[in-house]
């Protein structure tokens, strides 16, 4: 019985750290596209005096209820119930409390309508999105969103050829960031195969049959 009791302990610790750490990942990864100094360099402030504390808590209490639908909506995803998967994603977004979490759930919208192949609506939203980065379009954290909404733009006009280009320049931006696993990211690697797929279905579509 103790050692069940232990277990439990140990799992719902395990379990707030690693809310704890991806809230603090989210503010970090996208206040640097919000978040300027006088010298138009990202900057990001972690912590705060003793009376916010109360207010953490009802961050975190937000984030894990926000997490918790992000997750849901990736394991929709996974099994292409794209409607069902958007729907958790806006939850998540409703519950967003600073525009980095609002950021995060944003993103993972414009991930499954892109998933859904409805380019236009993915790019539209992305293209908002970037509208409100407060560092300049050469900064390397927003070149592979700026390069990404080229792709989208382009996969929405059907021309597949040059979105394919576009999202090549974004994974190889995105590989320029510090942090990025050697072999790419897998997110701009799935996008980018996702790419070639729709357009070699497009063109076996359009050959006439035997």
């Amino acid at each position: 019985m103790k050692t069940s009791i232990k277990k439990l302990i140990k799992t719902t610790t395990l379990v707030v750290i690693f809310i704890l750490a991806l809230y603090i990942s989210i503010n970090y990864g996208y206040r640097k596209l919000y978040i300027t100094t006088s010298n138009n360099k990202p900057t990001v402030v972690i912590g705060g005096p003793k009376n916010q504390q109360a207010g953490l808590q009802k961050e975190l209490d937000y984030a894990f209820k926000q997490v918790s639908h992000i997750e849901k909506g990736n394991v929709l995803l996974k099994t292409s119930k794209f409607d069902e998967a958007i729907a958790e994603f806006e939850i998540a977004y409703s519950l967003a409390k600073s525009q980095a979490t609002r950021a995060e759930a944003r993103h993972y919208i414009v991930d499954a309508y892109e998933k859904r192949r409805d380019y236009k609506k993915a790019a539209d939203i992305l293209k908002e999105m970037i509208k409100g980065y407060k560092v300049p379009p050469e900064d390397p954290f927003r070149i592979p969103e700026e390069e990404r909404l080229k792709y989208l733009t382009y996969a929405a006009q059907g021309n597949y050829e040059m979105a394919i280009k576009h999202a090549e320049k974004a994974l190889e931006a995105d590989n320029n960031l510090p942090n990025r696993p050697k072999s790419g990211s897998p997110k701009y690697i799935e996008r980018l195969n996702d790419l070639i797929a729709a357009k070699e279905r497009i063109l076996s579509l359009s050959k006439p049959e035997k």
